[in-house]
């Protein structure tokens, strides 16, 4: 499994950077500016290609709008980079099915087209697929496809690589002198064109084969030249993996002390990289036999049970793959037998015409047999093609009834996150003159808006008392709450967060937004430190109090990262109050939160919101929508009453993200006096 891990890394880097080294000249920034004075379709296409693949743009979304687009226009080039991206997407997340279908989408345009590059890489992206899934037969026949490809193209860089791959197969086989001599070969190529990066993958291979022979002088020779390379220009995704091998031969020669040396080097490293559950995995096994040895069980004992932890889970993983494994494989033999059975029909064909003068007889009876094969063989093949399909149909069923399990349980979620939320028909009756936009990202949300009333007259937890002021001398409290994530994750820290806001007004009575929040971050930090592991979640807010003294309506607010915008009557601009620079949550060296005063007057509008609505990605350029863009939209509809208002700015953002998806939750609160 640590062999695959390898060569799943080491695929990703070598073609990401083929595909970089043609664009080093290139920043992101750059390419973006480009982008918004080029009018060129086609060029536009080319360009956002250039974004996505040297921005290392993760979302599906962004690939996905740019395969339609160029399809809509016919343009084979760009449709082809952007699948190719996307299926690399896909695998690095551990979706095969999606990465094989765009691998296969690539291959077929690069092929109708006759791009061979392009070719080159779907082929071999195809066979690393197929490891990946324990396909080695379908894999190792993939690999010398576009083995063959790179030798016609004399393509040097790419032939060494591909050598890599072939020889790990037969590595993984127990072929160790086919092996061995593949790895040689791709030495010979790495040197002609200076790949260090590979040099070292060869040399660390041929020290492991010799480990495997139990030459364990030559496979520490080798593995030291790799470590030597790598420590160079600093391998960072590779260095741990040469000092688990070096540290597991010293093993096997009874030098425990050089042993434990290079697992210290690797732990550090392995901690620096990440956490790489394979990896991880291998290092917890060498200090188990590490303690074994020593006879130091409780050590022994310790990175065992962390290994079996990893294990587990990574068996987890590979049982979801299993069904992924048994539709590739259907596809790749499907593929295959319409190979043979074309390759079958035409040496007949050509048989036939060389003796067809001497015996005819013989020819047609030969045909006759043929055909009868042909259609014995399609006749397997259909049935065994309908018992997969059965399979395939119950394994299908398996997963849709899971997906409803899920969303029934998320769906409950949301009933029970909308019980902490205020109703609109309280929030109208209280603050009369107002809105609030609510746009979860999912089902369930991060993002949640609060109101209490310190008012004796008016129940808590019912409402708050309107500007219009029936309620004399009352706070009225009102916040837009933004916590760390979405989704389930997010909802789950609302629920604590909105907890500690209530507690704060009602338990400790408290009125001051300030010093609200203070208490919240208390309450809220407290509840995460019961954990066992260290939590940093928590939220931004912008938390806003009214009172109604004489007549006049003060307005007090308190910030984390979230401000809150002002607008007069007749006004043509917005005044920003800004919040405190940390989060409601763990924070080194936290400061109490301020509390800002602010004069209203009758007909004064404020607004507070979380980032969700300003970074939201949109438009023509696909660019983020940006607060100035939101101040040009609020101070626009100045005129509109808060519903209208409400409308416009749903209306906005909508046809702002048009096709793309929703990145963020959106919370917005407006008010007017």
């Amino acid at each position: 499994m640590r062999k695959v891990t390898i060569s799943c890394l080491y695929f990703f880097i070598t073609i990401l950077t083929l595909l970089n080294v043609c664009f080093a000249q290139f920043n992101v920034d750059s390419l973006k500016n480009e982008l918004a004075n080029e009018q060129d379709e086609k060029k536009m296409i080319h360009l956002r290609n250039l974004i996505g693949e040297y921005g290392e743009i993760g979302r599906y979304g962004y690939w996905d709008s740019i395969i339609l687009d160029a399809e809509k226009i016919d343009y084979k080039s760009g449709l082809i980079y952007s699948s190719f991206m996307q299926s690399l997407n896909y695998s690095k997340k551990g979706i095969i099915d999606q990465a094989v279908s765009f691998s296969e989408k690539a291959l077929t345009i690069a092929t109708s087209i006759k791009d061979s590059i392009w070719m080159g890489y779907a082929i071999e992206h195809l066979g690393h697929l197929n490891s990946l899934l324990g396909e080695t037969s379908t894999s190792i026949e993939y690999f010398k496809q576009a083995h063959q490809l790179y030798l016609s193209r004399k393509d040097q860089w790419r032939i060494g690589h591909v050598l890599i791959r072939i020889a790990e197969i037969y590595q993984e086989q127990g072929d160790v002198d086919e092996s061995m001599k593949l790895y040689r070969e791709s030495i010979g190529m790495f040197k002609i064109t200076k790949d260090t990066s590979g040099l070292t993958l060869a040399y660390n291979h041929i020290g492991r084969v010799f480990r495997e022979k139990k030459q364990l002088d030559s496979a520490l020779f080798y593995m030291h030249k790799s470590l030597a390379l790598r420590e160079n220009f600093q391998d960072q995704y590779y260095l741990p993996y040469t000092l688990n091998d070096l540290a597991l031969t010293y093993f096997e020669l009874g030098k425990l002390d050089r042993m434990f040396d290079y697992l210290t080097q690797s732990e550090k490293e392995v901690d620096r990289i990440g956490d790489e559950a394979h990896l991880r995995q291998s290092l917890y096994e060498l200090y188990l036999q590490y303690y074994r040895t020593k006879k130091d069980y409780k050590n022994a004992l310790k990175y065992k049970d962390l290994s079996v932890e990893i294990r587990d889970s990574l068996n987890t993983i590979d049982n979801q793959k299993a069904t992924i494994k048994q539709e590739t494989k259907y596809k790749y033999e499907r593929q295959k037998a319409e190979d043979d059975a074309k390759n079958e029909k035409l040496l007949a064909v050509e048989k036939e015409a060389k003796e067809k003068q001497k015996i005819i007889t013989f020819s047609t009876a030969g045909g006759l047999g043929l055909v009868a094969i042909f259609l014995i063989f399609v006749f397997n093949r259909l049935q065994i093609t309908k018992k997969q399909k059965k399979v395939i149909e119950r394994q299908k069923e398996i997963v849709e009834e899971k997906n409803q399990e899920i969303m029934d349980s998320i769906t409950y979620a949301k009933r029970i996150q909308n019980a902490i939320l205020p109703p609109q028909k309280v929030v109208k009756e209280y603050l009369q003159r107002s809105f609030i936009l609510y746009k979860p990202k999912d089902v369930v949300a991060g993002d949640f808006y609060w109101m209490e009333s310190s008012s004796p007259t008016l129940p808590k937890g019912k409402g708050v008392s309107p500007p219009s002021g029936e309620s004399e001398g009352a706070v009225i409290l009102f916040a837009a709450a933004d916590c760390t994530g979405h989704g389930v994750p997010g909802a789950m820290v609302s629920v604590i967060c909105n907890n500690g806001l209530n507690r704060s007004v009602r338990e400790y009575g408290l009125t001051d937004p300030g010093e609200i929040l203070n208490k919240t971050r208390e309450i809220v930090v407290q509840e995460f430190e019961k954990s066992e592991e260290d939590v940093k979640d928590g939220m931004d807010i912008a938390l806003c109090s009214l009172e109604q003294e004489e007549g006049n309506w003060k307005l007090k607010y308190a910030g984390a990262h979230n401000p809150l915008w002002v607008i007069r009557k007749g006004g043509n601009e917005v005044e920003e109050i800004k919040a405190n620079k940390q989060p409601i949550g763990k924070f080194e060296n936290p400061e109490p939160y301020t509390t800002h005063a602010v004069e209203l007057e009758q007909g004064d509008t404020i607004y507070i919101f979380s980032d969700g609505y300003v970074d939201q990605f949109g438009g023509e350029k696909g660019k983020k929508f940006k607060a100035k863009a939101f101040r040009e939209l609020l101070l626009s509809i100045q005129e509109k009453t808060m519903d209208e208002q409400k409308s416009i700015i749903d209306e906005a953002f909508e046809s702002w993200r048009g096709g793309l998806e929703q990145i963020d939750d959106v919370c917005i609160i407006g008010v007017r006096i």
